[in-house]
């Protein structure tokens, strides 16, 4: 990679670099990035599938509490129905 221009400036409290870069790539380079990219996509699709499973089961274990609270609630609205009568 060359660098064919570079602009430095100050604006405010930071500095702003601006540069035009020339890249050259063989058949080869190309091929390799392509590659690279396509691993990167993969990886992607796999850590959301696991991502997914994951969620799915956050899910049902929060359904499974929320069942459990339902029933102990149950539970409480009959014994207090009983010591009432």
């Amino acid at each position: 990679m060359d660098v064919l221009n570079k602009k430095t400036r100050r604006e405010n409290e930071k500095i702003i670099v601006t540069k035009t870069i020339e890249e050259k790539f063989t058949v080869e380079d190309l091929q390799n990035l392509h590659q690279h990219i396509i691993r990167e996509k993969q990886g992607i699709i796999a850590q959301s599938k696991k991502l997914q499973e994951r969620y799915a089961k956050l899910v049902d274990n929060e359904n499974e509490v929320k069942e459990y609270i339902t029933m102990l609630n149950q539970e409480k609205e009959l014994e207090i129905e009983i010591k009432d009568t």
